[in-house]
């Protein structure tokens, strides 16, 4: 009997350091997830997050499955989300296997990274946060932790706007005025700002501490400075989304109040609200100095973000075309061709070029693709289709009802409303920013332990400690557990390691990513050796990772093109083989299947007698159009790989093609073959080529120029100097064609060099 009284208190004292270590790590995700980023990886901010949440969350699962062996029973606490929660997770299971890539839909995309094993950790904190936090007093804590964290993250926003960084960020990086603090992107840091907020003025209005209320008084005002320096208008408007929440609720409140003052006082709602104001005068006064500050704010150091806001209301339909129309544009046939399931979890980037359109080339860059749909409605239509949509639809439906059922079941606990209030404006905040742009860990993470708060306010704080798992163990435990007693001890230390195991799996890809960043370093000083020693190194840690292989190809192809003609095959064969497993693991991404094209064409310059490199080339490439068919760069390979087998009746379909959405890079183009044949003295040939490209693009200058020296090497002098002339006429300050007209001038018998524009 001692012995077994001696293992209860064991076991009880076991239970009550996992609730208190979960309780810990929910905290460290708090802090840190916001904070945290590593100089050293490639990806200096998402993935060093997502480490920590995911070492983290490994820890969670860890510690409660130890505390599960001590309490000899499995108690799961039932919440009215976990339906909704379980079905989402599953549906992101199903979506990774029927992707168009399984391996990007797992990992997520490089830079998003939100992939089924994130989105799955996010369902383990709401589940953790629901079963570990027990009393009022952790919500509390937990709140402030948030809104202290968020002060450091805004710390460090000032920071940068004084010039005060402590980290000398590259310039091509950083967006001149704004700034981003530990987020890596002002919009995020805007997004994070604006869920916190509202939670400052919800705890300012709970305060009676004159000094708690000077506190958050100030760090509002400073949090709110920071968001202006972002120049972020999702930011700012889920922020007055936000604001607007909690307006409503005090107006509300406020009206019903004065309407049953009115009724038992017999008084007019104006004397009532006299005497409201002269009982509140702190209130008022703090009220209008946070107004004057907010408008003073705004008109200085804001200035050049409300001139963004006041332009893009002036000329809405003009921002909302070059910021997202370009984008959603194209989400919308992605949906189109796969409505119910989508086109799998994370996908969007892969499956994007395929839709885009000229425009989003024009503005975002000839051969980019979107990351996401930046809308989140969209982003889950286009990859995981309506089934998607409608379990997310299920999900907010659920939260809101519960929101509102929390909120009616609080009408005694006046901290609990005004709580509850919090979470929803924050909810708003979030969810307006999410229509122009995309979550992040922090971000998200944040959200979904707001989802928990709202859960864990709909009960009374007796009847929320009674639905929490006990702390005391199980005094009859079922035959499993029985049975499993005698191994409790090795049982604890498996889960132990288990954590432990998962821990270094996300650390290793950590790592990977610091040896990209590695390799990515010696690439750019051309060190290739040393290079492909990084990447490979990246591609062992981590092998799901598509982006690790395709570099180290890579790495392969530039350094064959810094060797001996003899030593380049061997180069180009390994390139070739890790292209193959990129292309494997995402088959329908057009720049892995570009890549291929290339890497068999530059095979096919090094050994022409191989007629298998040069097919495999023109097969890659035209695959590569199909799934990005206003890519430039594509064309423009696959037309070269058509030229270099003299196969000029294709090369000049492929030129057509590409006229039809880009005339000037198809003049590029076929101006670029122009003076390849020139080069081999094939007057006739670049003649016909250089008219081409003026055909297709009658304002290149350099064409004009060309086709002036082609033609006066040809004997044809005054279509030479016409030529000439009008490059001049397009062109003023253009010296070549002036020189050339003045040598005509000087001498007419004199024949021109051999020297032609190249660009």
């Amino acid at each position: 009997m001692n012995a077994l009284t001696a293992q209860t208190s064991s076991d009880t004292k076991i239970i009550k350091i996992c609730d208190r270590l979960n309780e810990i790590l929910i905290a460290l995700v708090i802090l840190l997830i916001p904070t945290f980023f590593i100089i050293l990886t490639r990806d200096q901010f998402e993935l060093p997050k997502l480490t920590i949440f995911r070492i983290l969350t490994c820890f969670m699962l860890g510690t409660w499955g130890v505390r599960i062996v001590a309490a000899r029973k499995i108690h799961f606490r039932k919440t009215p989300l976990d339906i909704p929660i379980l079905v989402w997770a599953a549906l992101q299971i199903v979506t990774t296997f029927i992707s168009v890539s399984g391996y990007v839909s797992y990992r997520g995309e490089y830079e998003n990274f939100r992939g089924l094993i994130t989105v799955l950790n996010y369902a383990v904190l709401y589940f953790v946060a629901v079963n570990f936090i027990r009393t009022r007093e952790q919500i509390n804590r937990m709140l402030f932790i948030i809104l202290f964290t968020g002060l450091l993250v805004t710390a460090y926003g000032i920071a940068q706007f004084f010039g005060m960084d402590f980290i000398a960020w590259n310039p091509t990086s950083v967006a001149p005025g704004r700034y981003f603090a530990s987020l890596g992107n002002p919009n995020f840091l805007a997004a994070y700002l604006a869920m916190i907020m509202p939670l400052i003025v919800i705890f300012f209005i709970e305060s009676t501490s004159r000094f708690r209320r000077i506190l958050l008084f100030v760090s509002f005002i400073v949090m709110f400075t920071a968001l202006m320096g972002t120049w972020s208008r999702g930011g700012f408007l889920g922020l007055l989304g936000a604001l607007d929440v909690i307006i409503l609720f005090g107006v509300v409140r406020a009206f019903r109040a004065l309407q049953t003052q009115s009724a038992n006082r017999q008084a007019n709602i104006g004397t009532l609200i006299k005497e409201w104001i002269d009982a509140h005068k702190m209130l008022s006064m703090t009220m209008a100095a946070a107004l004057i500050l907010l408008i003073s704010i705004s008109a200085t150091f804001g200035r050049a973000h409300m001139l963004r806001m006041a332009d893009t209301v002036i000329h809405i339909k003009d921002a909302v075309t070059v910021s997202r129309l370009h984008i959603w544009g194209p989400a919308l046939g992605m949906i189109k061709e796969n409505p119910i399931l989508g086109s799998g979890l994370d996908t969007f980037k892969t499956v994007f070029p395929r839709y885009a359109t000229p425009k989003f080339a024009a503005i975002d860059g000839a051969n980019v693709s979107s990351r996401t749909a930046h809308n989140e409605i969209l982003q889950v239509l286009a990859t995981q289709g309506f089934v998607g949509l409608l379990i997310v639809t299920w999900l907010t439906v659920m939260l809101l009802i519960n929101w509102w059922k929390a909120y009616q079941r609080s009408r005694e606990r006046w901290q609990d409303r005004l709580v509850l209030v919090g979470m929803a404006a924050s909810w708003t905040a979030y969810s307006i920013q999410n229509l122009f742009s995309f979550g992040v860990v922090a971000i998200d993470s944040l959200y979904w332990l707001m989802i928990a708060v709202i859960i864990l306010l709909g009960e009374s704080p007796k009847k929320q400690t009674a639905l929490a798992p006990s702390q005391i163990p199980e005094e009859n435990p079922n035959t499993f557990f029985s049975r499993l007693a005698p191994l409790r001890v090795v049982v604890i230390l498996a889960m132990l390691g288990l954590a432990g195991f998962g821990s270094w799996q996300v650390l290793k890809t950590a790592l990977a990513d610091y040896a990209y960043n590695l390799g990515t370093i010696y690439r750019l000083r051309s060190m290739w050796d040393h290079c492909i020693v990084a990447f490979t190194r990246a591609h062992t840690l981590s092998p799901t990772e598509v982006k690790y292989a395709v570099y180290q190809g890579l790495a392969y192809e530039e350094k064959a093109k810094h060797v001996a003609p003899g030593q380049q095959l061997p180069l180009i064969l390994k390139a070739l083989e890790a292209y193959h497993r990129g292309a494997k693991m995402n088959p329908t991404n057009a720049y892995y299947l570009g890549n291929l094209g290339r890497a068999y064409a530059f095979a096919s310059n090094v050994e022409p007698t191989n007629q298998t490199y040069s097919d495999n080339s023109i097969r890659y490439l035209n695959e590569a159009i199909v799934y990005a068919p206003v890519t430039v760069l594509f064309y423009q390979n696959l037309g070269m790989t058509y030229f270099g087998r003299r196969n000029y009746d294709d090369f000049v379909k492929i030129v057509d093609k590409l006229a039809v959405f880009n005339t000037v890079e198809a003049s590029k183009l076929v101006f670029s073959a122009g003076n390849q044949l020139y080069n081999i003295n094939d007057l006739g040939g670049c003649k016909t080529y250089y008219g081409k490209a003026l055909e297709i693009n009658p304002d290149y200058v350099e064409a004009h120029f060309n086709l002036g020296v082609t033609l006066a090497r040809m004997g044809s002098e005054k279509e030479a100097i016409a030529h000439w002339q009008q490059a001049l006429v397009l062109k003023p300050s253009f010296s070549p064609a002036k020189q050339m007209l003045e040598r005509y001038q000087s001498d007419p018998q004199t024949m021109p060099g051999r020297v032609i524009m190249n660009k």
